[in-house]
């Protein structure tokens, strides 16, 4: 799904929908890592390590272009 919607953000980064849904996928997928590492144990580092980068990064993008991008104030 968050292929899809980065694909879809991709296209038009300007859809202030598109683009905060695609946030917010990365967002809940490293909640979801962090909590599965720290909360239930059932991942270890390795296992965590790189979606976890991967979230945390176009996280922390997406959520300084989002002025850029859509406009908004």
């Amino acid at each position: 799904m968050t292929c899809a919607l980065c694909l879809a953000c991709a296209r038009d980064p300007s859809n202030k929908t598109v683009y905060l849904t695609t946030l917010f996928s990365f967002a809940v997928a490293l909640a979801f890592f962090l909590g599965e590492l720290l909360i239930f144990k059932t991942l270890s580092i390795r296992g965590a390590i790189s979606p976890m980068i991967v979230a945390s990064i176009s996280t922390t993008w997406l959520t300084l272009g989002l002025d850029f991008y859509t406009g908004s104030k």
